[in-house]
C-alpha cells in the first residue's frame, strides 16, 4: 500500500509504521481497540463542511471532541 503520506514521509526520511486493522466500524474506540493503541495515540480524520463548498480536513487525537463553533470561528464561517 502506498499513499501521499506514505510517499511524502519516506522522501522527507521520517520514520513511520503502517499500522492495519479490519475496518469492521467507524470511530476512534474500535481503531483503538482493534489495533492495540491507546485512544489517546490513534488520530481521528474528520471531512467537516464549511458551507459555499469549502470543506476542512482536520485531525484529531482519538480521545478528543471536535468544537464545531470553535472551529466555525477559527476558518471565519458562521458554522461548521
Amino acid at each position: 500500500m502506498s499513499t501521499r503520506a506514505i510517499q511524502f514521509l519516506t522522501q522527507k526520511q521520517i520514520p513511520f509504521q503502517v499500522v492495519t486493522y479490519d475496518h469492521r466500524q467507524k470511530g476512534a474506540v474500535f481503531a483503538s481497540d482493534a489495533t492495540g493503541y491507546p485512544l489517546e495515540r490513534t488520530v481521528k480524520t474528520l471531512v467537516v463542511n464549511l458551507g459555499e463548498g469549502h470543506f476542512a480536513l482536520v485531525l484529531a487525537s482519538g480521545d478528543k471532541k471536535l468544537g464545531m463553533k470553535r472551529l466555525a470561528k477559527a476558518c471565519s464561517v458562521k458554522r461548521a
